[in-house]
């Protein structure tokens, strides 16, 4: 794993987000959906409302940063959209770690 991946994983950690599955080459090494959903499995349900809710507002600030409009509202998102919305918050989250290195420098 690459030094801004480990940035972005304590980042998500601080966050009190699940952090993503190790990355593997160019891909993940495991499903990033099952393993939110086991990472959420073992939280409370009171700390997993919080979890959920938080990641809800991240995915709607990097939906805004990079243009994109809203869905449609009351349709439930396929497993392909919940895996677009995982990679857009790592992302997002990623551009913030490699800004913040780069106005230390």
């Amino acid at each position: 794993m690459s030094r801004e991946m480990d940035l972005v994983v304590l980042k998500m950690i601080e966050l009190g987000l699940a952090p993503p599955p190790k990355v593997e080459g160019v891909y993940y090494a495991s499903d990033p959906v099952k393993h939110v959903r086991t990472a959420l499995e073992s939280l409370s349900p009171d700390e997993r409302r919080k979890a959920v809710r938080k990641f809800r507002k991240l995915h709607r600030k990097a939906g805004k940063m990079r243009g994109r409009v809203a869905h449609s509202k009351g349709r439930a998102p396929s497993v392909y959209e919940k895996r677009r919305r995982i990679a857009s918050v790592i992302s997002m989250i990623e551009d913030e770690v490699i800004k913040e290195q780069t106005s230390l420098d």
